[in-house]
């Protein structure tokens, strides 16, 4: 009876953790709230099987154990992780896991099965994470430590049987990565394994503590958001001494790798390009001999977020299959991705500048092709989207208005890369030839709209023109140069909107203010002649401005002051 109560239970508390987060199933554990929900003969029962079902989802107990000296260094950035080419100083999880497959083959595979043995009767009664945290697990973890850091040793000191075990590493992580992808679309190719890579995993095994100790340091010292370049500045002349301090505790194959170490987590962990750029540009060769690898790092994060980029683009838009006029559609999930990218990209081009790679002729031939391949990419692909879905869109009949917001903020959105490309004295003649197309078709489709005869109420052909006012706001312009200040048809527009009494919409503010202006300057011109049915406009207008400026909220006595 006992055992059928056992199993009812067991099942019951499996069927609610399938639909509760997992975090719940920790809570409930971790705060001892079992003996006040279940009867004494039950709390074992449930105790049981919480610990079963958390440890069930972490089966690789041994691996994890091992891993966790690399966990505080593993990159998890998306968009690093799409650059094939290899960022030095990046420790991606695929490489490390192949590195164990590797290391438990070769090294202690002995070792592997009777801790494995341990972990699992201890975790029969404990979460995985606390028994990883016990003195048992600790001495095998140090164990491992010590049988990798002889084994890597051998395998550095022979040639042959180094690149041996780089083409072992390399087709582990070949499998790894079209077995279990890190990202949620697929990594398109393998990253390479190099002598470099295990150099860097020889510093985390031989150096870990030190490196804790001086990322620690350098993070606890440095704000989130440096005070300008002054802050960015001092971090880099702390970013010096930690680099230097650490190389002389580091053993490893690569003297530059273990000198340069501190600057490249930096990068690769927290994307600080200003800090790493004046690294750059002030250490001294006493403080951190060449900075090389650092260089590389700052070109491989910008080939990486090209990469990302032309990426997200042909899928989100279907480049390869797309038909010109086709509807085009952007998620605001895919709105924060581009502008995430493009701001990293300036982020980097900046740091690129102040690390004075931008002078040197070397890197600067590698700086602009890698711009000039993304601005190509932009001009050719994405513009060309644009431009064949831009006449259903401006003519605001029919279909072309369902996907209005999504054209208006990718035409916005490429326009501040032009500004970029300005900025960095890299003129791109595509954009601006995509200005002129557009306000080419502006034009042409403002000149219809004034046309009578269309069907349209006084309401649709406002809202078609601000439609297109919001394009023109874009390149810092507006449509009223293209509408005579007679027009007939714009005074019904506007007159009717203002007589209406119903609040004037921000996307429709611009254009009755800024016809209403001109109806004021039209009306001083003449002392003897005025028309009656700009008076009407401007009366009305005024009229429209004291009742926002009557409800608008009025400020208490002494608010906003100073105490």
């Amino acid at each position: 009876m006992a055992v059928q109560t056992s199993q009812r239970i067991k099942k019951k508390i499996e069927r609610y953790l399938l639909t509760v987060p997992i975090e719940r199933a920790h809570q409930v554990l971790r705060h001892h709230a079992l003996a006040s929900t279940f009867a004494p003969g039950e709390e074992d029962v449930v105790r049981t099987c919480l610990i079963e079902f958390l440890n069930r989802r972490r089966p690789n107990r041994v691996q994890r154990l091992f891993t966790e000296i690399f966990e505080p260094f593993l990159c998890g950035d998306e968009v690093l992780l799409q650059n094939a080419d290899g960022i030095p100083g990046l420790l991606p999880r695929t490489h490390v896991a192949a590195l164990w497959d590797q290391l438990r083959q070769e090294a202690f595979q002995e070792m592997v099965t009777g801790v494995q043995s341990l972990i699992s009767r201890m975790a029969e009664t404990q979460l995985l994470e606390d028994v990883l945290k016990t003195d048992m697990a600790t001495s095998a973890r140090e164990a491992m430590r010590d049988m990798a850091c002889r084994h890597l040793e051998t395998v550095f000191a022979a040639p042959d049987r180094l690149q041996g075990f780089i083409d072992r590493l390399a087709r582990g992580v070949a499998r790894r990565t079209g077995r279990a992808p890190l990202t949620e679309r697929q990594i398109a190719t393998a990253r390479p394994v190099t002598r470099q890579f295990l150099s860097l995993v020889m510093c985390v095994l031989t150096g870990t503590e030190e490196l804790d100790l001086a990322l620690e340091e350098f993070w606890a010292r440095c704000p989130n958001q440096p005070d300008g370049l002054a802050g960015a500045y001092q971090q880099g002349k702390l970013l010096a001494r930690i680099s230097y301090s650490a190389s002389h505790h580091l053993g490893s194959t690569d003297g530059d790798l273990s000198t340069q170490i501190v600057p490249l987590l930096v990068l690769n962990l927290q994307s600080r390009y200003e800090t790493v750029a004046h690294f750059v540009r002030r250490t001294e060769p006493r403080q951190g001999a060449e900075t090389g690898l650092i260089q590389d790092a700052l070109l491989g994060h910008l080939t990486a977020c090209r990469m990302m980029l032309r990426w997200d683009f042909t899928a989100t838009l279907n480049l390869d299959d797309r038909l010109r006029g086709a509807t085009i559609q952007v998620p605001d999930t895919d709105r924060e991705r581009f502008e995430h990218l493009r701001h990293r990209v300036d982020r980097i081009y900046r740091a690129l500048s102040l690390a004075g790679m931008t002078e040197d002729s070397r890197k600067a031939r590698a700086v602009q092709y890698i711009w000039n391949e993304t601005l190509e990419f932009l001009g050719t692909k994405v513009i060309t989207a644009v431009e064949g879905r831009l006449p259903p869109v401006l003519s605001g009949r029919g279909e072309g208005t369902l996907d209005f917001d999504d054209v208006a903020w990718l035409v916005s959105y490429l326009w501040r890369w032009q500004k970029m490309s300005v900025a960095f004295e890299t003129y791109y003649p595509r954009f601006e030839q995509m200005r002129q197309h557009i306000m080419d078709d502006l034009e042409r489709s403002v000149e219809q709209a004034m046309r009578t005869g269309l069907g349209e109420t006084s309401e649709e052909r406002l809202g078609h023109l601000v439609r297109l006012n919001r394009i023109a706001t874009i390149f810092d312009a507006d449509i009223l140069k293209w509408i005579p200040i007679s027009s007939q048809n714009m005074i019904d527009v506007v007159t009717a909107r203002l007589r209406s009494r119903q609040p004037v919409s921000a996307d429709e503010q611009p254009l009755i203010d800024g016809f209403a202006q001109l109806a004021r300057l039209e009306l001083r011109k003449s002392r003897y002649w005025q028309s009656d049915d700009l008076i009407t406009v401007v009366a009305l207008a005024d009229e429209a401005d004291q009742r926002t400026a009557a409800s608008a909220p009025v400020a208490e006595p002494g608010e906003g002051r100073m105490p």
